[in-house]
């Protein structure tokens, strides 16, 4: 197991379809597993957004994000303009802010929507610096 300080990195790169971290020990390839039961597509959760960024990449990498940052409890991806938004509530404590949405390629996600699988070592990756 790859200590959580080591996940912590301010380099983010994407390869083979999951997120990687890049750390003093090189990039660090992270895999998701998807619980479509605590993912909501055609849904947003308004008025508690902490961090907004866009990405070149897909839903996992704000998945990561969300799962780097302690307040997070939620988060929005819209597919189309590759934007995210983490969230420090959820509808749980909050239902009347989950909206539904006119946008087809908007979802909104648990912080468990997305599962850590395993931690890796990732060759001949791209990698971007977050915002």
């Amino acid at each position: 197991m790859i200590p959580r300080p080591i996940l912590l990195s301010l380099l983010v790169s994407v390869c083979l379809g999951t997120v990687s971290t890049t750390s003093q020990y090189g990039v660090i390839k992270a895999k998701f597993t998807r619980n479509n039961e605590l993912s909501f597509p055609g849904k947003v959760f308004e008025n508690h957004v902490i961090k907004q960024f866009s990405t070149k990449y897909q839903v996992t990498h704000c998945a990561m994000e969300c799962f780097l940052n302690v307040r997070c409890q939620s988060f929005n991806f819209d597919a189309s303009i590759r934007s995210c938004q983490l969230n420090d509530a959820s509808q749980i404590d909050y239902p009347e802010d989950l909206k539904n949405t006119s946008t087809p390629t908007a979802e909104y996600h648990l912080r468990n929507a997305f599962s850590l699988d395993s931690v890796s070592t990732c060759t001949n990756s791209l990698t971007i610096t977050s915002p």
